[in-house]
């Protein structure tokens, strides 16, 4: 039955006509990522009135998505009245979806839509890749691959691998860099939320390990063993007593696809390890939570790629490298070239860095940092500014 109306509605799609001044948006999680941030930029500053739909998975939590837009973007109850948020399974997300021109999405949805000539699809995407994805991704499925009219780059090296990636011709491509990033040049706070105050703490560290074994998808990369990479029994609580003698807190912030946000961790006193949901719940976004990290650790996450933009040090646990390029590879054929900080296979490696970096004050990759970013960074600032002009909306 749900093949027989997403084909009827696809049929649809060719014929119904398309409103320009209605534009629809899409991000998993829900109100997250790129298309919020783009989202906020148009509500904020675009003077032309348009009507703005959210067509999210999750419409029970809708007062949380209000209450998001409440807490981070200046609107006038005007502006509110032009927003409405359907759920996306539903027949009138369906309809209001084959009756909008334009369409900002992270991930993809609607499986197997038809795209029509009169609607534009914009892939904002969910981050520059370093691991394989899209149809570089071996083992992947090639039927889930969002259609997109336009694709989002950073640098003219991303756009020949977001053509790739997609299969869109290069002039489909536009370099704008990335709208979150735009998030980071706001102060909002966002430790305080969750009851950390900066001030009380050397350095803060965020670490965001991608996952290994995808809950919604049961898709393992890499090595899983039933608890956060690099780490093993009692490897927690070693690294909270080191931060604790160091006086620094970590952050450790969960892949939304990660299944370990269904398991329990214990609390610690510099340690504290936040789940998929709870951005939303606080009402903020991860990326206006960067400004206020010293460094970051990940792993084959494309976070590092945006975090080079704020030319802070970087650390790469990468423990399962050989596995992980098995199952999943990269884009590029040596990807620790492209990897700007120190690579490590250990807790114990990691006090080290740690320690090196926050006690001697010690960043051996100023020089490599900056040279990887001009490679993956055109642009530094106005990322949703350039791409609404470049799509003269």
């Amino acid at each position: 039955m749900k093949q027989l109306i997403l084909y009827i509605f696809s049929l649809l799609n060719y014929i119904y006509p398309k409103s320009k001044n209605k534009i629809i948006f899409i991000s998993s999680p829900d109100f997250s990522d790129n298309s919020f941030a783009l989202f906020k930029h148009m509500i904020e500053n675009t003077k032309k009135k348009k009507n703005y739909t959210w067509l999210v998975d999750n419409i029970k939590d809708k007062e949380l998505y209000l209450d998001m837009i409440d807490k981070n973007i200046s609107f006038t109850h005007e502006a509110l009245k032009q927003i409405q948020i359907i759920d996306k399974k539903s027949f009138s997300g369906m309809w209001i979806f084959i009756s909008t021109k334009y369409i900002f999405f992270t991930h993809g949805f609607y499986t197997g839509m038809s795209l029509p000539k009169q609607q534009v699809r914009i892939n904002l995407w969910h981050g520059m890749p370093l691991k394989a994805i899209g149809y570089l991704n071996k083992h992947g499925n090639d039927a889930t691959i969002p259609k997109p009219s336009i694709v989002l780059a950073t640098s003219e090296l991303y756009q020949d691998i977001m053509g790739k990636v997609f299969k869109v011709a290069k002039e489909k491509i536009l370099i704008t860099g990335q709208p979150r990033c735009d998030l980071f040049w706001e102060t909002q706070d966002i430790l305080k939320r969750f009851g950390i105050e900066k001030n009380k703490y050397q350095k803060v560290i965020l670490w965001t390990p991608t996952y290994r074994y995808d809950k919604n998808y049961k898709i393992k990369d890499g090595i899983f063993n039933d608890t956060l990479p690099l780490l093993k029994e009692d490897d927690l609580i070693k690294l909270n007593s080191f931060l604790a003698s160091i006086k620094s807190y970590m952050v450790i912030k969960l892949h939304p696809m990660d299944i370990l946000n269904t398991y329990s961790f214990d609390n610690f006193s510099n340690i504290k390890i936040l789940k998929d949901n709870v951005f939303l719940h606080e009402g903020c976004q991860l990326y206006s939570l960067l400004s206020e990290i010293d460094i970051l650790i990940t792993d084959f996450s494309s976070i590092y790629i945006d975090f080079l933009l704020l030319d802070r040090p970087i650390i790469f646990a990468i423990d399962d490298f050989d596995e992980y390029t098995k199952t999943r590879d990269f884009v590029f054929q040596s990807p620790k070239d492209y990897m700007p900080g120190s690579l490590v296979d250990s807790t114990q490696s990691l006090i080290a860095i740690l320690n090196d970096i926050i006690i001697n004050d010690n960043d051996l990759y100023t020089d490599k940092r900056k040279k990887i970013k001009k490679e993956f960074h055109k642009y530094e600032n106005s990322f949703s500014k350039r791409l609404i002009k470049n799509l003269k909306l």
